[in-house]
């Protein structure tokens, strides 16, 4: 798949901010309360999983590496992926070592069944079609690998104010906001199972994360302050597909 108009300008913007800035969370376009919150969700999912000491994972969209430093302290193999070449030189500035490789998500440059798990942080938004970049993820997944994946919800009443008034002034979108519940659909389609979503609330005065493991979580919240949520998804096994 080709990178369309919306994706280019969005690889400009992130240019910009690695030549602009040298913190983690201002070259991926976060806070920096919004970065470490979803860094510590993601590593208390991966610890609590049965994976092996040395398991190979794929941080796609890396950044300026948070999380590939991070997965790769905690005992794993993290290869960290991203577009940018400007960034992915500025990942390793930061880092000890680890593996970089620049590449795109509608295309990723690895055979089929290589990852234990999947780590993609910040992308979503970046990209006009998710869910063909959520095929590509899941062909390189190992079965029984895992996913984790964020976006800025669809659902939430800023996102679909800010959408209705870019659509009403002819305004190119800035941002791509996604159903999360349509995206889990899509991974079940796909061949994933054991879907869990995570919601992060607005402001300090919510929960920092909500467990939405059954589908579900209080309609004024998911409207009203769930900006962004994380998908945990598992690739069926062999033993677990039809025959």
């Amino acid at each position: 798949m080709v990178r369309g108009d919306f994706e280019k300008s969005w690889h400009a913007r992130y240019e910009n901010w690695a030549s602009k800035y040298k913190d983690d969370h201002l070259i991926a376009g976060w806070s920096a309360e919004g970065l470490s919150r979803r860094l510590a969700l993601v590593l208390s999912l991966i610890k609590d999983l049965s994976l092996k000491p040395g398991s190979l994972v794929l941080d796609l969209g890396a950044g300026a590496g948070t999380y590939t430093r991070a997965i790769s302290n905690i005992g794993h193999t993290c290869l960290g992926l991203d577009y940018s070449k400007r960034v992915i030189e500025a990942a390793k500035e930061k880092g000890k070592g680890e593996h970089y490789i620049q590449g795109e998500a509608y295309n990723l440059p690895f055979r089929a069944n290589v990852f234990d798990a999947v780590v993609c942080i910040g992308v979503l938004q970046s990209l006009k079609d998710p869910e063909y970049a959520l095929g590509e993820m899941q062909r390189v997944l190992m079965p029984g690998g895992h996913l984790f994946l964020d976006g800025l919800s669809r659902i939430f009443w800023l996102h679909r104010f800010r959408s209705w008034k870019e659509a009403l002034n002819g305004e190119n979108a800035r941002m791509n906001y996604v159903n999360p519940y349509r995206l889990r659909r899509g991974a079940e389609s796909m061949g994933f199972s054991d879907g869990k979503l995570y919601w992060l609330g607005v402001t300090k005065l919510s929960p920092e994360w909500i467990v939405d493991s059954k589908g579900f979580v209080p309609f004024l919240f998911a409207h009203l302050a769930g900006h962004a949520f994380l998908l945990y998804e598992r690739k069926s096994s062999l033993e677990e597909l039809p025959a």
